[in-house]
């Protein structure tokens, strides 16, 4: 099993990477920058030691993609001096003119400072990738002026992008955590609480949203002083997920190390801070700076890297974060069974030596080239066995490290405690209705007298919530003590998520063993509407003396109207103003629209009533997005609109199936029918011209009882034109085919009169 998961999730990783190529693994960027200013290093290092702001670089090449006026700046700590001929770079796409490549406008470009494999960030984000969410990482040659600066490791940017991509918000709590004093053993980013004003953290954490400090003080507290309400504030299983990378890979330039480093934190819609691991370089031993009591750095040997303790600073108060998971049993239980999780599917199995080997292949050449790289190739060449001289320390070999350091951990008793064993997870339907209750069970042999626990979520961005499984036969398991445990849940919504915990007296166990980055899904049997048939077809981004609504307020609104000849059942789909985060409004189980029918929903934040619809969110005038889902997530209609004017509503001409244009009266509720000027004649017909009967075999008849000059155009479902027909008593339409049709009306000028739904059934 542990084979089948390496060779499954190394396929599923690479096909993802090459999916978004600028991260693909196998792939070397190519990156060429031209700055005209001759003097462009001297300034890229006075604006290093001042302002930190950006150099103009009159263009950028990426991989032949050409950008104009790209910002350019040198970044890092201890990888930057001015006297090094490579240093590392931030470039961003988009700080004079809006602009980006395959949708990413930041490049962090690190230049292989302390490690003499080159290829320790990108093996450990590699790994990482697999447990918790972390930026992709590959490899760069830079050019400068067409001189070869030297081959990079390429990381993705943590940014508002990032976090907004990972967690479906972008403008909470955002923190990166890095001093802004030079990092020492008494300049720590450790989360630990110093007292009620904001000022006392400033110099120890990076505010990279407007605003948050409250937040961090708050957090702070909480993780040194009041760990029982810790999980309401911070994701432990993402945080224990990052210590225990830490600890396994010795990466101590981290919250586990010294310095309590190179982690960001963004605080989730769901209220919880989650971690996001940084700056990689260094892994695997490259800092062997553990610190210690008394503000000690704590150097560590190359064998007291081999024999770290995964519990390091368990008991010291300087990393109040460890302290809160080892004090908590259900937490250190959940440590060790992370650990062991990577330890086994990543070390024991020797996958890594199979990824450091491939990787060194692909940057030898390239390597070899950068006359300006930290190490020689013979440097390189022995960086997996042997001990080499960085600075003023000594860096282990990857593999030295690791193959010594898995036979030490499989000495710990803490590792070796037998854990509950968890098969044969699944729902008691796989395809269960709305509001059908459904019995999750999972037989789990416990080894010794322990609990077994289901974490389950209903929406994609939500916190997972703990609840506890019984064997009692009274929870959908079966007989009582058959080892078969069960929860019930009501499927009110379009998935569950969910992961199970099992614990003894000594260990634990999940399943899947990556959660809760990865989990199981459930979701409900919905039959979804083809594409065109449910649409938004018209909506009112501000409105002074339009329609009210239920409360006598003048409101934002959005109309939905059903192009089928059957009722929709809207239980679930979702309707919001923000693409990536398309479930702001999820409709109550029971909602429908009817055949050609509307639906009225007020953008507003007023509470729902039997007569209308409220979405809790209101749409913006300057213009913005408005996105409709089905149930399972699928895009029905959507629509990213421009600025709108006052009681001038945006709707699709012909009304249901033509393109979105200004109109310039609304029709709340009823067919657009001022798709054109407002034509005073056009309008005042506009219900009086008709074919009839309808439905029809064929032939049908033009009522038309202001004798006015009326032409037709005839769509099918999807907006395709049909027919042309000129004013006659009768017409005939017997060549199309049964189905349903729209007829659009125009005077001779070509300006809207109305639309109609016409069904030919012969």
């Amino acid at each position: 099993m542990r084979f089948v998961f390496l060779f499954l999730f190394f396929t599923a990783y690479f096909s993802q990477s090459k999916a978004q190529d600028f991260y693909d693994l196998h792939k070397i960027q190519t990156i060429e920058v031209y700055i005209l200013d001759t003097q462009w290093r001297s300034k890229l290092d006075i604006l290093k030691a001042s302002t930190e702001d950006y150099l103009l670089a009159d263009s950028i090449i990426i991989n032949d993609a050409k950008f104009e006026n790209v910002g350019i700046k040198f970044k890092g700590n201890s990888s930057y001096k001015p006297s090094y001929a490579k240093n590392p770079f931030h470039i961003e796409l988009n700080t004079f003119q809006k602009q980006n490549y395959q949708g990413y406008q930041d490049i962090k470009l690190s230049n292989g400072f302390g490690d003499p494999s080159f290829v320790r960030e990108a093996l450990a984000y590699h790994v990482l990738g697999a447990y918790m969410d972390a930026p992709k990482c590959n490899f760069a040659k830079l050019y400068i002026n067409n001189e070869y600066i030297g081959l990079y490791t390429n990381t993705e940017s943590i940014n508002s992008d990032f976090v907004e991509d990972k967690f479906g918000s972008k403008s909470n709590t955002f923190i990166k955590a890095n001093p802004i004093l030079n990092p020492s053993p008494a300049n720590k980013c450790n989360l630990k609480y110093k007292g009620s004003d904001t000022s006392l953290y400033t110099n120890f954490y990076e505010l990279k949203s407007d605003l948050g400090w409250k937040d961090l003080v708050n957090l702070c507290d909480t993780v040194s002083n009041k760990t029982a309400a810790i999980e309401a504030i911070l994701d432990m299983d993402k945080a224990i997920w990052m210590l225990a990378f830490n600890a396994l890979l010795v990466n101590l330039d981290s919250y586990t190390g010294a310095f309590c480093q190179n982690y960001y934190l963004y605080k989730t819609d769901a209220g919880k801070f989650v971690p996001i691991v940084w700056d990689l370089n260094m892994s695997f031993g490259a800092f062997p700076f553990a610190g210690g009591p008394s503000n000690s750095m704590g150097n560590l040997s190359v064998l007291g890297m081999q024999q770290l303790p995964p519990n390091i600073h368990d008991t010291h108060e300087d990393w109040p974060l460890i302290q809160a998971v080892f004090a908590n049993p259900r937490f250190k239980k959940s440590f060790y069974a992370h650990f062991k999780t990577m330890l086994n599917n990543h070390f024991d199995t020797g996958y890594y030596k199979q990824v450091f080997v491939q990787l060194q292949d692909l940057v030898r050449a390239d390597l070899q080239a950068d006359a300006n790289k930290f190490f020689g190739m013979s440097d390189f060449q022995n960086a997996a066995d042997s001990t080499i001289r960085s600075g003023n320390f000594m860096v282990p070999g990857v593999f030295q490290l690791m193959e010594q350091r898995i036979s030490y951990l499989k000495t710990l008793p803490e590792l070796s405690m037998a854990a509950p064993q968890i098969t044969e997870v699944k729902p008691s339907t796989e395809n269960p209705i709305w509001n059908q209750q459904v019995n999750i069970n999972a037989r789990v042999v416990l080894a010794g007298t322990g609990s077994v626990f289901i974490y389950y979520k209903r929406t994609k961005w939500a916190s997972f919530e703990l609840a506890q499984m019984f064997d009692d036969g009274m929870h959908g398991d079966g007989m009582p003590g058959d080892q078969v445990f069960g929860a019930s849940f009501t499927m009110s919504s379009p998935f569950l998520y969910y992961y199970i915990y099992a614990e003894n007296a000594n260990a634990a166990q999940f399943s899947p063993q990556q959660a809760a980055f990865t989990f199981y899904t459930l979701q409900v049997n919905s039959q979804e509407p083809a594409k065109g048939v449910l649409v938004i077809n018209e909506f009112l981004a501000s409105n002074k003396k339009s329609d009210i609504n239920e409360y006598g307020a003048y409101e934002d609104w959005i109309e939905l109207y059903n192009n089928s000849n059957l009722a929709i059942d809207l239980s679930g789909f979702q309707i919001s103003d923000n693409f990536n985060n398309p479930n702001k409004y999820v409709f109550p189980i029971g909602t429908r629209i009817e055949a050609n029918a509307y639906l009225m929903l007020w953008a507003d934040d007023m509470p729902s009533t039997a007569k209308y619809l409220h979405t809790g969110f209101a749409l913006s005038a300057t213009g913005e997005e408005l996105v409709l889902s089905s149930a399972l997530g699928r895009v029905l209609d959507s629509i990213s609109f421009g600025s709108q004017e006052t009681d001038k509503p945006t709707g699709r001409c012909p009304n249901g199936i033509g393109s979105f244009t200004q109109i310039s009266k609304a029709s709340f509720n009823h067919a657009n029918i001022f798709c054109a000027t407002g034509n005073a004649e056009v309008q005042s017909v506009s219900h009086n011209v008709y074919l009839y009967p309808n439905p029809s075999n064929g032939a049908v008849f033009l009522h038309n009882p202001t004798g006015l000059k009326v032409e037709m155009e005839v769509f099918n479902l999807q907006g395709k034109l049909i027919k042309l027909v000129n004013s006659s008593s009768l017409i005939s339409l017997e060549e199309l085919s049964d189905a349903c049709y729209f007829v659009v009306f125009k005077d001779v000028n070509g300006a809207f009169i109305r639309s109609q739904k016409l069904i030919i059934y012969k």
